[in-house]
């Protein structure tokens, strides 16, 4: 039996400024910041005051092509971007700013579609067009500017189609990543070792655009297809 269950939902806010195509969006960890990604090349932070107004708090254009995601650090109020430039911006808040930390040129050799950060924030997955899946560590540092990361390994995947999503899974640690074939696969990293292997793999109907972890059942991932539907795959972790 199939329960729908609805949600009413109004609008309160609508967020102008882009010049082009919305392409991702995320709130930051802490809740004070909205990040905003666009085919103009820019990222945007937008900032929440206590009565649920936003105000712009940056305007960044360090990219030199479309951005296609934003995502958060998991503790502390570090930005990442990536997109067609084929490369990875991190950014952290100065008190007055969102400036930029880092930025790895060249990433991946293709666009970088997607990334995720592990529970702690000491690792990122990234993965792109050029079909692998990287892993990059943080250099740790007490101040958010100081901070940098580089890269731990790398893995070229078995495909000829590019990798769209990624998602890191927080309460076992397991990678979940797919892409134009198909082909969901999962990678256990272990913490230890820092080392990756693979513990799994699904077939859908379709070519992948999106997968999540649930955030409190270890094994649910969900998984957005061409085919117009959401799959629910459960991994015995």
């Amino acid at each position: 039996m199939l329960l729908l269950l609805y949600i009413c939902f109004k609008k309160v806010h609508k967020l102008e400024g882009h010049e082009n195509e919305v392409k991702s969006c995320a709130y930051s960890v802490s809740g004070r910041f909205l990040a905003t990604a666009s085919r103009d090349k820019s990222v945007w932070v937008w900032q929440v005051d206590e009565d649920e107004d936003f105000d712009v708090c940056s305007i960044l254009q360090g990219h030199t092509a479309d951005v296609k995601f934003v995502v958060w650090h998991p503790t502390d109020d570090i930005l990442v971007s990536g997109g067609y430039d084929c490369s990875i911006h991190f950014y952290c808040f100065d008190g007055d700013d969102f400036v930029t930390i880092q930025k790895i040129e060249a990433a991946h050799d293709s666009t970088v579609w997607s990334a995720a950060f592990d529970h702690s924030g000491k690792y990122l997955v990234t993965v792109g067009a050029d079909k692998f899946l990287k892993i990059w560590q943080q250099k740790w540092a007490e101040s958010l500017q100081e901070r940098s990361w580089a890269k731990l390994l790398e893995l070229e995947l078995d495909t000829r189609w590019p990798l769209y999503a990624v998602d890191w899974n927080h309460l076992t640690g397991h990678i979940a990543v797919s892409g134009g074939d198909g082909k969901v696969r999962i990678f256990n990293f272990d913490f230890d070792s820092e080392s990756l292997t693979k513990s799994g793999s699904f077939t859908v109907e379709d070519e992948v655009n999106s997968l999540r972890w649930h955030p409190t059942i270890p094994q649910l991932l969900s998984v957005s297809c061409d085919d117009g539907f959401i799959h629910l795959l459960t991994h015995d972790c």
